[in-house]
C-alpha cells in the first residue's frame, strides 16, 4: 500500500541517466521472469509434497530454497521499481 502511495506522489528528480536506466529495465525483465519460474516452481514442490509423500523432506528443502530465493528477487525488483521512478 504504501509502495503505491509513494509511486503516485513521487516527483522526479531525473537522477538517473539514460544508461543507467536501461541497465535498471534490463534487469528488472530479467528478474520478473526468475520470479515467474520459480513461482511455478514453488507451485510445483507444493503438488510433488501432496503427490508423493516418500520424498517429501526433499522437496520441503527444495521448495524452502525457491521461497528463500523469490523473497530477495521480490525485494530487489521492488527497489528497482522504486529507483526508476527517479529517471
Amino acid at each position: 500500500m504504501f509502495k503505491e502511495i509513494f509511486k503516485n506522489i513521487f516527483k522526479s528528480r531525473k537522477l538517473l541517466s539514460p544508461e543507467e536506466t536501461s541497465l535498471l529495465e534490463e534487469e528488472l525483465e530479467i528478474l520478473q521472469k526468475e520470479i515467474e519460474i520459480r513461482e511455478k516452481q514453488v507451485h510445483k514442490f507444493k503438488t510433488l509434497i501432496l503427490e508423493d509423500p516418500d520424498n517429501i523432506d526433499r522437496y520441503k528443502k527444495r521448495k524452502k530454497v525457491h521461497t528463500n530465493l523469490l523473497k530477495i528477487q521480490k525485494k530487489r525488483l521492488n527497489e528497482i521499481e522504486i529507483i526508476l521512478l527517479d529517471k
